[in-house]
């Protein structure tokens, strides 16, 4: 889904534009999905996981603009790549085709900057542009600075899945299932 570009305001007054990653930044997007998992475990995959290879990114960028059901949103300050959001259609069977959920990722030192709810917002209007009628997503359950803006923007604990993940450590980590109404 192709997005109009903008450029917002995080709350410390810096500009941060906001488009569709281009085929060309499939290694800056590869790299920041590498950078982000390093800075936190709260994402799907470890730093060393994120092992996409750039053509198959490029396709992956391509193949979200030319699709109604994906939208593949970057945030930019400058040239540099400090957070993502992506949000697809849960199935394309008529059954599920009203539910969609979402992926995001921020670098840390733009947390707490209001980048998290302004992504948030704009995956909103794709699902509902999309003709969604709600929004899923899931969440470890020890992660509480995203539990607590998921609920500002609307979303409820629709349930969890025990043990979902399993930490390099050893230890085991809930995921919270999280959605809202459009």
């Amino acid at each position: 889904m192709y997005y109009n570009e903008k450029t917002v305001l995080l709350k410390n007054g810096t500009e941060c534009t906001l488009r569709n990653p281009r085929e060309s930044e499939a290694e800056t997007y590869i790299a920041h999905l590498r950078r982000v998992a390093g800075e936190t475990h709260f994402l799907a995959r470890y730093e060393e996981e994120v092992v996409t290879p750039p053509e198959r990114q490029a396709q992956i960028i391509r193949e979200a603009l030319e699709c109604d059901d994906r939208m593949l949103l970057a945030a930019w300050i400058n040239d540099k790549l400090i957070g993502s959001i992506g949000v697809n259609r849960v199935s394309p069977h008529s059954k599920m085709q009203h539910r969609a959920q979402f992926g995001i990722s921020i670098e840390q030192e733009y947390w707490n900057a209001g980048l998290g709810t302004i992504l948030i917002e704009e995956a909103l209007a794709a699902a509902r542009n999309m003709g969604c009628e709600q929004m899923e997503l899931g969440v470890y359950s020890d992660n509480e600075r995203a539990r607590a803006l998921y609920r500002k923007l609307g979303f409820e604990k629709w349930g969890a899945i025990r043990n979902a993940y399993r930490l390099k450590d050893g230890t085991y980590c809930d995921e919270i299932i999280m959605g809202r109404r459009l």
